[in-house]
């Protein structure tokens, strides 16, 4: 469970930073037949709560995107509403290959850093990446205007929690 609450974590934190009003071709309204905004599908499993999302997970979902050989695929929703897919790969041929993939799709990347590419917008952020010193990479696509209303959720909750030790 550790692993599970770094990586909604982190895919919390990256968003976070995300520059607005910056688009991209092609920009995914949701992944898979779901879109942002919807509830969980009767083929999804509740697997996690993750802070304020609850992640899910579809056991007949296809593990590849192409040739990309996956081995996760969870479903982000804040108060029962899709807002992120977050795809788990191992090794650097399907890191390269994904991003082969995603900038046909998308677009070259609206910022790339030390093994990240991310596709920013106003409505759809999409982050692919791979930790250094690990085979692991991810792969999340989020709509912007739901994880911004969890995100002021979430400070406005620490906000009154923190008014009591005052």
């Amino acid at each position: 469970m550790k692993g599970k609450g770094r990586w909604c974590l982190t895919t919390i934190l990256v968003l976070t930073l995300a520059s607005m009003g910056i688009a991209f071709q092609n920009e995914p309204e949701g992944f898979r037949g779901l879109q942002w905004g919807d509830p969980p599908g009767e083929d999804m499993v509740f697997t996690f709560a993750s802070g304020s999302m609850d992640i899910y997970e579809r056991p007949a979902d296809k593990m590849n995107i192409g040739d990309v050989r996956l081995r996760r695929v969870e479903y982000g929703f804040y108060q029962n509403r899709f807002l992120v897919a977050m795809v788990r790969f191992i090794g650097d041929e399907n890191y390269d290959l994904l991003k082969v993939i995603l900038t046909a799709r998308y677009g070259k990347p609206t910022d790339e850093g030390f093994l990240q590419f991310t596709w920013w917008s106003s409505d759809t952020n999409i982050i692919l990446s791979r930790p250094s010193m690990k085979n692991d990479g991810y792969l999340s696509i989020a709509d912007v205007r739901i994880f911004g209303e969890m995100d002021r959720a979430i400070k406005q909750e620490a906000i009154e929690k923190a008014a009591d030790d005052f």
